[in-house]
């Protein structure tokens, strides 16, 4: 249902393209595109349609940009400060778990032996490898990569932050553990 909503905005933008200035088409990006992708991106957002959604958000940038049907996307990503889908995912997971932080039990609140990850959140026990792809477990996993000053940081601070950092390294595919260097 979303890859359908997509492909019609992906319509208007090419209809759109020769009509309006860039400025306006990226508008036209955020205001219909963009949209589509971050409403309840926490329930669809790490699920196997998403290869399907980079792809069509592929397209997007690439009209956006004026550039050829097979032009490689990253750069692309990175010159207009736009997201890929997945992206968008992880910032999701880092915000809700930093915005309810205090609903998560930390390695310092378990015992009090001085530990190098006692900042850390406990990620919760799973059996199960279909349970490792839980949102839950996913978005503590993220969260407990970040480096141990950006869980001191108020949410605007951190949010600036977190985005910045996944502008930098923009994932252009699906992998079930995000690795970036602390």
């Amino acid at each position: 249902m979303i890859c359908c909503k997509l492909a019609r905005v992906i319509h208007l933008l090419r209809h759109l393209k020769p009509l309006v200035p860039k400025q306006y088409l990226k508008t036209a990006y955020f205001a219909f595109f963009n949209s589509i992708l971050i409403y309840g991106i926490t329930v669809w957002g790490n699920g196997s349609g998403i290869s399907r959604v980079l792809k069509l958000q592929k397209s997007a940038i690439r009209i956006l940009t004026s550039s050829p049907y097979d032009a490689h996307c990253k750069p692309l990503f990175k010159s207009q400060g736009i997201m890929t889908v997945i992206n968008m995912y992880i910032l999701r997971c880092l915000l809700n778990i930093k915005t309810n932080l205090n609903h998560y039990a930390s390695a310092s609140t378990v015992h009090n032996y001085s530990t190098r990850n006692n900042y850390q959140l406990i990620e919760p026990q799973v059996r199960l490898s279909k349970s490792k792809n839980w949102y839950n477990s996913i978005a503590i996993a993220l969260f407990n990569r970040l480096p141990q000053e950006t869980f001191n940081l108020n949410c605007n601070k951190f949010k600036k932050m977190a985005k910045n950092g996944l502008l930098q390294i923009l994932f252009i595919q699906r992998t079930n553990t995000y690795k970036w260097n602390r």
